[in-house]
């Protein structure tokens, strides 16, 4: 979320934000909240010059008590009474004004960094790097859940039966491949001077306000019914949320993480599959975050950025070897409605001849 502050002083730079991620329908929100925010710093000044008052009055009445003046020492007390009115009044304001500055603030979206290449969606993407020379094949490339079936690999009926549509069994090989996929990406990260965290599978709602907006919670996360918990969508989640109103020693920085999970997220995000659209209610996946975060920084104001791989595997025969890696910058209106998927990993699996 950004800084009310930055708002007030950059609206145009907030807007031209705006517009380049499509996103005209909140341009009217910046004004919006300038003028919420403008009553609101307001109140909270007249409600403090109450208080100066009250306590100023306070003492007084008790010099006045010491002094035995009773007659005027009443006269102050209706005064204080008055007070405490008015200050309901505006505490109650300040509380309704605070909130719908922050619930527009929470939709205002971040700034894109200066690097990001502007586009509507994934096709205008940015080839950044390309290396190694992609196979061509003499066959037509059949679909990796035809490959995992032929093998026995995954059972889609059975987990249908048990847990409902979009979710599965991977056994034997096809099991193994998939945890040595993670394995390999968790420690080509920690290689990369990552440090490797397995970070909590659920977060409170104050939690998940700090990494997305109501709507995308509502479409993206699961909740656990009568508590304030949610089934965190993705690593990240958690991650950024551990740093949620904290103030970090500059020697410490920067933090550089990245945690696995093995969760329910982005599973009302309908996946297409060759043979018909399914809900994917299950995701596993390594995920890298690097936040280059400043001394006396908050969840609200710090400046994060995200960088990975785009990467396609192939697997042919019994072994898993990488010949094609495509580095793609993800222009921030790619797959996701969140601000928090700039990169996209893409697992190919393919059978040889």
């Amino acid at each position: 979320m950004l800084d009310i502050k930055f708002v007030r002083e950059n609206p145009n730079k907030v807007k031209e934000n705006i517009k380049n991620k499509f996103q005209n329908e909140k341009l009217p929100l910046v004004d919006e909240v300038i003028c919420l925010d403008k009553d609101l710093r307001e109140t909270k000044t007249k409600a403090d010059s109450l208080r100066n008052q009250r306590n100023s009055i306070s003492t007084l009445i008790g010099s006045y008590m010491r002094d035995k003046k009773v007659e005027e020492a009443n006269i102050q007390k209706e005064n204080v009474k008055k007070i405490n009115e008015e200050l309901v009044e505006l505490e109650q304001k300040e509380e309704e004004l605070s909130k719908k500055v922050k619930d527009i603030m929470m939709v205002i979206p971040n700034i894109i960094d200066d690097t990001v290449p502007i586009g509507k969606d994934d096709s205008e993407n940015v080839e950044l790097e390309k290396f190694g020379k992609k196979k061509e094949f003499n066959f037509e490339i059949p679909y990796h859940t035809d490959i995992m079936e032929k093998l026995d690999g995954i059972d889609l009926d059975s987990a249908r039966k048990i847990s409902g549509n979009g979710f599965y069994f991977l056994t034997g090989d096809i099991a193994r491949l998939h945890s040595a996929v993670l394995a390999y990406a968790r420690d080509f990260m920690i290689n990369k001077g990552f440090t490797y965290c397995i970070p909590p599978f659920m977060i409170n709602s104050a939690s998940v306000d700090g990494v997305m907006s109501f709507a995308e919670r509502d479409n993206m996360m699961y909740k656990i019914e009568g508590e304030d918990l949610y089934l965190i969508g993705t690593s990240e989640h958690s991650m950024i949320a551990r740093f949620m109103d904290t103030i970090i020693k500059e020697e410490k920085l920067p933090i550089i993480i990245m945690g696995d999970f093995n969760a329910t997220p982005d599973s009302k995000i309908i996946k297409k599959f060759a043979a018909g659209e399914y809900s994917t209610n299950r995701f596993v996946a390594v995920q890298e975050v690097k936040k280059e975060l400043y001394s006396k920084s908050t969840m609200s104001s710090f400046k994060g950025k995200e960088k990975g791989l785009h990467i396609d595997y192939i697997f042919v025969s019994e072994d898993l070897e990488i010949v094609d890696v495509d580095i793609v910058k993800d222009n921030i209106n790619g797959k996701y409605p969140s601000d928090h998927y700039p990169l996209i990993a893409d697992i190919k699996i393919v059978k040889d001849s």
